[in-house]
C-alpha cells in the first residue's frame, strides 16, 4: 500500500471492504507507517463498521464515502452497517433481490445512488407502492407542516397581545 508522495484513491466493493480492511489491520500489527495520503470509498462493503472505525483514521486513511444500500443484506447484516430496524427488515426483504434475483435488481450489484434511483430498477408493483407510499408521506408532511404554521401563528398572536391583557385574562382565568 505504498503510494510515495501521490494521493491514492481506492473503491472497495463487498469483500473488498474485508480485504482492504484487513490489510490495513495487517499493516498496522506489522509496524507499517502512515497512509495519510490514501482514501477509500466503500460500495456496498461487507467489512465491519467497527473495526473499519478503528484501523483507517489509525493509519490516517480517510472514508469520505460508504455507499451502501439501506436494503442490502451485505452492509448491513454482515458487515453490521444498519443503523436502525428499518435497514434489517429491509435487508431480509430484499435479500431474495440480492441472492437470487437478476444484477439489475440486486441492491448489491451498484453504489446506492438514492432510493428514487433504485425504484426504477424494480417489477412495476414496486414502483407504484413506492410511489404511493410517497404520496402519503408527503401528505403526512404537509399536515404537520400547516399544523406547526398554525401553532406558530397562534404563538405570535399571543406574543403581540398587549400585556395588560394577558394579565387580566390569568387573574380571569383563576
Amino acid at each position: 500500500m505504498v503510494s510515495g508522495a501521490n494521493p491514492v484513491s481506492w473503491v472497495a466493493h463487498s469483500q473488498g471492504g474485508i480485504i482492504f480492511t484487513e490489510a490495513v489491520r495487517y499493516h498496522l500489527e506489522n509496524g507499517g507507517g502512515s497512509l495519510d495520503k490514501h482514501s477509500v470509498t466503500f460500495n456496498v462493503g461487507a467489512n465491519n463498521k467497527e473495526k473499519t472505525q478503528r484501523y483507517l483514521p489509525a493509519a490516517g486513511i480517510k472514508v469520505p464515502n460508504y455507499n451502501d444500500h439501506p436494503f442490502d443484506l451485505v452492509p448491513q447484516i454482515i458487515g453490521r452497517h444498519a443503523t436502525g430496524i428499518s435497514n434489517i427488515i429491509g435487508s431480509a426483504l430484499h435479500s431474495g433481490y440480492v441472492l437470487f434475483g437478476s444484477p439489475a435488481r440486486s441492491p448489491h450489484t451498484l453504489p446506492y445512488q438514492g432510493m428514487d434511483n433504485y425504484v426504477q430498477q424494480m417489477p412495476t408493483a414496486y414502483q407504484t407502492a413506492y410511489k404511493g407510499a410517497n404520496a402519503v408521506g408527503n401528505g403526512i408532511n404537509e399536515a404537520v407542516q400547516k399544523t406547526q404554521d398554525t401553532a406558530n401563528a397562534a404563538y405570535k398572536y399571543v406574543e403581540n397581545v398587549p400585556s395588560h391583557i394577558k394579565v387580566m385574562y390569568k387573574l380571569f382565568k383563576k
